[in-house]
């Protein structure tokens, strides 16, 4: 995280296909045909801020005809994220859990001082997924 400290700092991820074979049994899809994601990552409080968006053409089986189609997706996303120990991180969860849909997320709290962008890429694409 210091090389957010001088400014945003961007990072393109575009996975070869050995890469993206990879990817697709991970998702448990056919393939990964296309994958580009651009993510701007800056200092946020204590933490960073990523703001992404991903390009990716997923193919999958449909479940009813068993025929394979492609589903292109574009999305983008936000997430924020702080070092272990923040005053900033969510509090531990208790026996009741208040949800308020109009609310942040909480910040995502790391185990060290190293940003996975790749993971981050690769779990919002898997919400994209049409189950």
């Amino acid at each position: 995280m210091h090389e957010i400290a001088r400014g945003p700092v961007t990072v393109e991820y575009a996975p070869d296909e050995g890469a993206r074979k990879a990817i697709a049994a991970e998702l448990a899809v056919v393939s990964v045909k296309a994958l580009q994601a651009k993510v701007v990552v800056r200092a946020w409080l204590d933490g960073a801020e990523l703001s992404g968006e991903i390009d990716a053409i997923v193919e999958q089986t449909c479940s009813v005809s068993l025929d394979e189609f492609d589903e292109p997706i574009r999305t983008q996303f936000s997430i924020r994220v702080v070092p272990a120990g923040s005053p900033h991180a969510p509090l531990p969860e208790t026996s009741e859990i208040e949800l308020d849909a109009e609310a942040d997320d909480p910040p995502d709290v790391l185990d060290n001082d190293v940003i996975d962008v790749e993971a981050y890429v690769l779990e919002h694409l898997a919400l994209e997924l049409d189950p």
